[in-house]
């Protein structure tokens, strides 16, 4: 069994034997703070977080007819989804629908999704500011222990793709879609708030053994049958631990940094995504840096959206990036290589 599971759940084995726990339920105001990160950020277990967002006006305010009636007419992008029914499919660029539209296709089963990508072309909270205004995200900023890097705290954002933690994201898609198995890159712990609809998660610890099993199943459909010859030529299936949950609208699922996750979708459902830096030396940071989400890996791609903004709507950096992406990926190479030896050299001392 994973050091990261908790053994206070009874396990079940599931069709495709892997062996699951439900997630713990807890409610901040009776566990209290200190007692939340020691039995579940720093052993990196997930659970469902009572009594954190109830009292913001978006709890109440965010449901599905709101979007679909009163913010219905505003432009949204959105993806669509390949053949094998959870990769985007990048080929087909980002077209331009309204927010009602894009629920009634997802409501009819459209194979299309709304992923933020945090960029301000793309995201629908950054063209729409004010819904933030509807949120207090100094209520979970104050689940984590205070630390700070580079002058940021944990839950800022602005220096991103630079520096963790990514920004708030919204995802929408509808019954039956799945997520590809994959962990956050980006090292963050997230705050998972199912905001209307309902959504089925398989998750499960970020170690040596699971990350093998991971590479084997990552793009399949867990949720389906598994074939059975996968599995016999995968004997490291049999030793999975890991947990399942279904959310229900307003439940947040507390997922500690590095965590896999698979999702599907039960029905039509939005979700809102909130991140926490997980680490504050440079030894974190050289993690995050040699990692999927590493800048070196992103600038390129935040310079073609940047190239589709207006020049009015640029800021200096993503002037940069749009014009200058070679010579900042360069530079950012550079930094990140003094950063590496730097914190080699920290460890070593």
């Amino acid at each position: 069994m994973s050091k990261n599971v908790s053994p206070d759940n009874p396990v079940v084995v599931n069709k495709n034997r892997f062996r699951e726990r439900a997630v713990d339920v807890v409610d901040i105001r009776e566990l209290g703070y200190e007692a939340f990160r020691e039995q579940y950020v720093n052993p990196l277990i997930p659970c469902i977080l009572q009594g954190v967002i109830e009292s913001w006006p978006a709890y109440q305010k965010w449901t599905k007819s709101f979007f679909h009636d009163e913010l219905g007419q505003l432009p949204i992008l959105y993806h669509h989804v390949s053949n094998d029914g959870h990769t985007l499919d990048w080929l087909k660029g980002l077209p331009r629908t309204s927010v009602s539209d894009l629920i009634d296709r997802l409501d009819r089963g459209e194979a299309v999704k709304h992923f933020e990508v945090s960029h301000p072309y793309y995201d629908f909270l950054g063209q729409n500011p004010e819904l933030l205004e509807d949120l207090d995200l100094k209520d979970l900023a104050s689940l984590f222990p205070s630390g700070k890097f580079l002058g940021l705290d944990r839950t800022d954002s602005k220096a991103w793709p630079f520096v963790p933690p990514y920004p708030p994201q919204l995802f929408m898609a509808g019954p039956n879609a799945v997520s590809s198995g994959h962990y956050d890159p980006d090292h963050s712990h997230t705050l998972h708030w199912c905001v209307w609809g309902c959504k089925t998660v398989k998750l499960f610890p970020y170690d040596a053994s699971t990350s093998e099993a991971m590479s084997k199943v990552c793009k399949l459909n867990i949720y389906d049958t598994l074939d059975e010859e996968i599995i016999a030529e995968n004997p490291i299936l049999d030793h999975l631990d890991g947990w399942s949950v279904t959310l229900e609208p307003g439940q947040v699922l507390f997922m500690p940094s590095r965590i896999w996750h698979f999702f599907r979708y039960e029905e039509t459902a939005m979700s809102f995504v909130a991140r926490c830096r997980s680490f504050d030396d440079w030894s974190g940071y050289r993690a995050f840096s040699e990692d999927q989400q590493s800048p070196v890996y992103l600038l390129p791609f935040f310079s073609e959206l940047w190239r589709a903004c207006d020049r009015r709507d640029r800021t200096w950096l993503g002037q940069m990036m749009a014009s200058q992406p070679t010579l900042l990926v360069f530079l950012t190479r550079c930094v990140l290589f003094f950063v590496r030896v730097f914190s080699r050299n920290l460890n070593k001392s």
